[in-house]
């Protein structure tokens, strides 16, 4: 299996190429690549 020190490893890799610091700013960052219609909230 995967060990919670490996997914916290590659996690931080991401938050570091999207210049954030934790998942909040990483999901923000990712929604503002793929905008989302009005459709897409309902």
């Amino acid at each position: 299996g995967v060990t919670e020190a490996t997914i916290k490893a590659h996690a931080t890799a991401i938050f570091r190429k999207l210049n954030v610091s934790n998942r909040y700013q990483a999901m923000l960052q990712l929604n503002s690549f793929s905008p989302q219609t009005d459709d897409d909230r309902h």
